[in-house]
């Protein structure tokens, strides 16, 4: 799954892997939907021609 989720070029593919993988593991745990969230802020990103986001307590 990481791998396909890196792979994606579009919103609607991450969606769509989102939708897969709550189908076959049902509701996902904080750390899943954090890790497809951080996906979908890379693609965003990536977009913008953003090519670093630093985030945490002392940024």
């Amino acid at each position: 799954m990481y791998a396909r989720a890196a792979q994606g070029r579009t919103h609607d593919e991450l969606e769509e892997l989102l939708d897969e993988t709550q189908r076959r593991f049902g509701t996902l745990p904080p750390a899943a939907s954090n890790f497809f969230a951080i996906a979908k802020l890379r693609m965003s990103c990536r977009k913008c021609g953003i090519t670093r986001l630093d985030v945490g307590r002392k940024r």
